[in-house]
């Protein structure tokens, strides 16, 4: 039986996370799992799988908005500074 060659393994996932930022491009991250892994992933593939391991890590970008504006209110609410939305 032939290995699937279009599914994201564990190992697959660690290699895009170990090496995702190491490349100029998400291209080059593609053609080096591919290469690696003798694969035949396509570039959504591998770009999507990046997005989520860097959310696991880091957590979703909005939330870091989120924060940001709780914190400036709970600031103004002490008087310690001024909070205006533009």
């Amino acid at each position: 039986m032939e290995k699937n060659k279009k599914i994201i393994t564990t190992p697959i996932r660690n290699t895009i996370k170990k090496f995702d930022g190491k490349f100029k491009t998400k291209q080059e991250l593609l053609n080096h799992v591919n290469k690696e892994h003798e694969t035949n992933l396509q570039y959504h593939q591998v770009y999507y799988e990046a997005s989520k391991i860097y959310e696991e890590i880091y957590g979703k970008k909005i939330n870091d908005a989120q924060i940001l504006i709780q914190m400036a209110e709970e600031e103004q609410k002490k008087g310690l500074g001024e909070f205006r939305s533009s």
